[in-house]
């Protein structure tokens, strides 16, 4: 299903996470005007481009690629999680296993359906990246890095996790669950088995697996291996008895 952000969606989310319009920080019409042309009237459907590009700048800066530790630590240390296709992975996670009761503003669209949390903590991203660059709070320059992102992917690795802290510190408990997921969620994901199914969104019982996992080389996991059925007792060479023949003394 194709959906439509509204404007007034975007700002309620802003507002009920505390990530402020004005305040002292930047002109309010300079902030709406920017977060608007930003994020409004995008079509959004399943894996939408904007939503892509921004939790790509997500694994991006919590795994990225490190190509200094392949002489020090081995090739299989390179890779980061965007080389994994991690970004799709994390999406299809949080919009499956999280609650949807979660306490996050969420964005309503235009046919009054609930945008996926993954959209909804796309929206409080870019607010909070926009009011660090009206504040100019940012340490590097702005630029394109991610082809359909909004704010918060121009922003530099080190500035995208100032405008998490902004997220974590204003946006009290809603706040602290969305950086919770932002920062966190990507690790846990990238560690795990994930990227070894075909599709991780289906139960269980219909997933295939195959057993190659980035992460899996990286840690020198060999993967499960079949253990003895029954534990028939352990193999020794010698019994000795460590008590008392005579039993305790009495007191």
């Amino acid at each position: 299903m194709t959906r439509k952000v509204p404007r007034r969606g975007v700002l309620q989310g802003m507002g009920a996470l505390g990530i402020g319009i004005g305040g002292g920080m930047g002109s309010p019409q300079q902030l709406l005007e920017g977060l608007e042309a930003a994020l409004a009237d995008v079509d959004r459907s399943d894996h939408d481009p904007h939503t892509l590009a921004t939790w790509r700048a997500v694994v991006d800066a919590v795994i990225p690629e490190t190509p200094e530790l392949g002489d020090e630590l081995g090739e299989e240390h390179v890779p980061g999680g965007l080389d994994v296709g991690l970004e799709v992975g994390l999406i299809e996670f949080i919009d499956a296993f999280v609650s949807p009761e979660a306490a996050v503003p969420r964005v309503t669209a235009v046919d009054g359906e609930t945008a996926p949390l993954s959209e909804s903590i796309t929206v409080i991203l870019d607010a909070a990246a926009t009011e660090l660059l009206a504040r100019g709070g940012n340490r590097d320059e702005p630029k394109r890095r991610f082809e359909d992102g909004g704010p918060f992917t121009t922003l530099s690795r080190r500035d995208r996790f100032r405008a998490m802290a902004d997220i974590e510190e204003r946006g009290e408990k809603s706040g602290g669950f969305v950086v919770a997921i932002v920062a966190a969620f990507p690790a846990i994901l990238y560690y795990s088995d994930w990227e070894g199914y075909d599709d991780f969104s289906k139960p269980p019982s219909e997933r295939t697996f195959e057993e190659d996992v980035q992460g899996w080389r990286q840690t020198s996991y060999e993967g499960p291996a079949d253990g003895a059925a029954v534990l028939r007792g352990y193999e020794v060479d010698e019994f000795e008895e460590t008590y008392a023949e005579e039993g305790p003394e009495e007191g």
